[in-house]
Parts: structure tokens; sequence; C-alpha cells
């Protein structure tokens, strides 16, 4: 048995911990709790092991090795990015609709899907797309309409609802084909053929990581922006503030018609205003981050340029296949 165990048990313990420890940090105060404390000890030992394992085996399970080359080094930052996006978008577009617009898990579905629908237009002419056009500008193009497909979603309001979604669903699903294809074909290029297979096992590593580590960063975010935001809303809304006063009253004198007693129409009024609060704060956290996720995908198109453009015969067989 020539398995490099050693590294194997690094990269379960590290990964694995590092992923709860990014999850559950924001929850559990961090290294307040003693597990967040454990278990980042226990992911800093395993990626530890993980580095060391690649001087101890003959054939790393993970070849860090392969981050010395340039190319293939920028094509992993991009995948992890391109994979954070991703998983977080798959996240943000459902709990806005589910929490803001009021949709149940069927509704949300079909609006998820719309990404899907750029595929069949596109998979048919990709492979000739491919072989004739550099992957580097395809890569970019694909980074600019999956950022562009963000900002579409930056002036979310609590009247938005799935059709406010359409257009950037599938402008998402345009970027993530031409993103995604042609990265795969950039890291087989950057590589040599012996190098392949460890090659692809990373990159399929580096998206699915960009994917965890994307989630558990978007939801330390979502929880600090969200605290903030209505933080400073509540305080706009005061005992001095007219126009909170006057929007109080006239929720409690409209409870007050309906029941006649004004003491629980006040706490009724009170009660729906903060959860108006809680709804707009949320809804401008939704927006910060579809902006800041559109950011992180444009700030990838200078590492786009280091891509290895494909030599001139590399092509050939996709050619000759669509004759």
């Amino acid at each position: 048995m020539n398995a490099d165990w050693l590294g194997i048990i690094g990269l379960s313990a590290g990964l694995s911990s590092l992923t709860v420890v990014l999850e559950e940090g924001q929850r559990e105060n961090w290294f307040d709790s003693r597990m967040i404390f454990w278990l980042s000890i226990v992911a800093v030992l395993g990626i530890a092991v993980l580095i060391a394992a690649q001087f101890a085996a003959r054939r790393p399970v993970v070849r860090l090795t392969l981050l010395a080359n340039r190319s293939y080094a920028s094509v992993i930052f991009i995948v992890f990015v391109v994979g954070a996006g991703l998983y977080c978008v798959s996240y943000l577009v459902p709990q806005f609709l589910a929490g803001i617009a009021g949709y149940n898990a069927e509704q949300s579905g079909g609006i998820m899907l719309l990404v899907g629908l750029p595929a069949f237009l596109v998979m048919p002419i990709l492979p000739r797309m491919l072989a004739r056009v550099d992957a580097r500008l395809m890569v970019i193009a694909g980074l600019l309409f999956f950022a562009g497909s963000c900002m579409l979603d930056i002036d979310l309001t609590a009247q938005s609802v799935g059709h406010d979604f359409y257009g950037s669903q599938l402008l998402r699903g345009v970027g993530q084909m031409l993103a995604m294809m042609p990265l795969n074909q950039a890291s087989m290029n950057a590589v040599s053929r012996e190098e392949a297979g460890d090659a692809a096992g990373l990159y399929n590593m580096a998206r699915n990581l960009g994917g965890s580590v994307g989630l558990a960063l978007l939801g330390i975010y979502i929880d600090r922006r969200n605290a903030f935001h209505d933080a400073v809303i509540r305080d706009s809304v005061t005992a001095n503030s007219i126009v909170g006063q006057d929007h109080l009253a006239a929720t409690s004198a409209g409870f007050l018609a309906q029941h006649g007693d004004r003491a629980f129409a006040h706490m009724q009024a009170l009660g729906q205003l903060a959860g108006e609060i809680q709804q707009q704060a949320a809804v401008i956290t939704f927006s910060e981050t579809f902006h800041v996720l559109g950011i992180a995908l444009l700030l990838c198109i200078p590492i786009a340029l280091l891509l290895r453009k494909p030599k001139p015969g590399a092509a050939a067989p996709s050619q000759s296949g669509g004759h």
C-alpha cells in the first residue's frame, strides 16, 4: 500500500476542521468557544501535516508543488473565487426570495433553474469557440458576465420578486459557461501530460473548497452587516424622528380601529415597525453582498491574463471532430 496516508489524514482533518471553524465561528463567538479553539488547532496541524506529506510521500494525495507553475496557479485561484461565487449566489437568491419575497421552495427553484437555460444555447457552440477563441478572452468574458449579473442585483428593494432576477440569472448562466469550460482547458494546458491527473484533482478540490470557504465567509459577512444596518436604522427611527413617529402613529391608529384597545394597538405597531426595520436591514445587506461578489470576480480579470495561451495545434482535435 503506497497511498499517501499522511496526506490523506492531514487533508481530511485540516479542511473539515477549517470549514467548521469558518461556518460556526461567528455563531460561537470565535475563540471564546472551546470547540472553535480546538478545531482551529486541528485545522492548522492538519494543513501542516498535508504540507509535510509533500516531501515525505512518493506520490502525494494532493500535489501542491503544481502551484509553483504560475499559469496553473492562476487557474486555481480563479476557480476558487468562481466556485465561491457560484455557491454564494446559489445561497443568496433563494434566501432573498424566501425571506423577503415570501416564495416557497418550488417558486424559488423555478427562478434558480433560469441559470441552466443558457447552457442549452452555449453548449453546442462551446467546443468550436474553445477551438477558435483564446481561452483567456473567454475566461475574461465569463468573469465580466458573472460580475455583471451580480451588479444587476445590487438595487434590490423589499418589493423585489422573482422576475427581478430574470436578467441576472440568465446573464449568470452565460458567465458560468464561458468561464468554467475554458478554465478547465487552461488547467490542462498549463501542466504536462503526466501531471494531468493530479492537476484535475487539485482543480476540483479548489472549486469545492472555494464554495465551502465562500459560504462560510458569506455567513460571517451577512451576520455582521445585517446587525450593523439594523442598528443604524433603529438609531434613525427614534423618539426624536418626526417621520418615525408619524409612521408609528398611523400604524397604531389602523390597529386601534380594528379592536379598540389603544395599548395593544401601540404594541402591535411597535412590533410591525421592528419587523420592517429587520426587513430593510436584510435587503440592504443582500444588495451589498452581491456588490462585494461582483467586485471579487472583477478582481480576477487581471489574473486571467496569466493563463497560458493554448498551443496552435492543441485545438486541432476539436476542429476535426466538428467536420
